[in-house]
């Protein structure tokens, strides 16, 4: 039954619905609508206390995620996967996603990774084989503890340093000067890096 035919048989069965009640049934509304929006274009999964949203194989050409931003921040997305969407390169938008734990922008066309800064929840992040070069917006991701940066063009890692909860790090096919690991490994004792 739709969440419209539903608030209409209530109303009509002479249920009175509060100014709070209202706002409930608004909320409830807008996230269903936000579910089936995205159903529309991957794949959702509500189990373990967590909302995964991966992104259909079926939408190869998609180029930006600002449409589908306000739906995975309705339905409180935990885990975003866009893995080889390789036409993927604006990710304005994912900003609004304040919920994120686990973003996989694998094999994307991401290259700018601004939009990010302030997702302070994420803690997995993956950007391999991406056109990502400068990790400056990443030191704010305080809660990180994985980073993928493998096949990248990233060659400066000095920012990394300010994410102390970083636990794993991945570099290999970079060019990360060697220094620059050795430093990072004196200051992230925890991290496992591979280089």
């Amino acid at each position: 039954m739709k969440p419209v035919t539903v608030l209409l048989w209530l109303l009509t069965a002479g249920v009175g619905l509060s100014s709070i009640g209202l706002l409930v049934a608004r909320s409830w509304y807008l996230r269903h609508r936000a579910v089936e929006e995205l159903l529309r274009h991957g794949d959702l999964d509500f189990s373990g206390g967590s909302v995964a949203f991966s992104l259909d194989a079926q939408e190869p050409v998609r180029a930006s995620v600002a449409d589908l931003a306000v739906l995975l921040e309705r339905v409180r997305c935990t885990y975003f996967d866009f893995q080889g969407h390789e036409n993927l390169k604006d990710i304005n938008g994912l900003e609004k996603v304040k919920s994120l734990r686990v973003l996989d922008l694998d094999g994307t066309g991401v290259s700018d990774v601004g939009p990010l800064a302030v997702l302070t929840n994420l803690q997995w992040l993956d950007l391999t084989g991406t056109g990502v070069s400068d990790v400056g917006p990443l030191a704010a991701l305080k809660n990180l503890e994985w980073l993928d940066l493998s096949g990248t063009e990233v060659s400066d890692v000095g920012p990394l340093a300010a994410l102390t909860n970083l636990l794993g790090l991945d570099i290999r096919g970079t060019s990360v000067p060697e220094e620059q690991v050795e430093a990072l490994r004196k200051k992230l004792t925890k991290c496992s890096i591979s280089w």
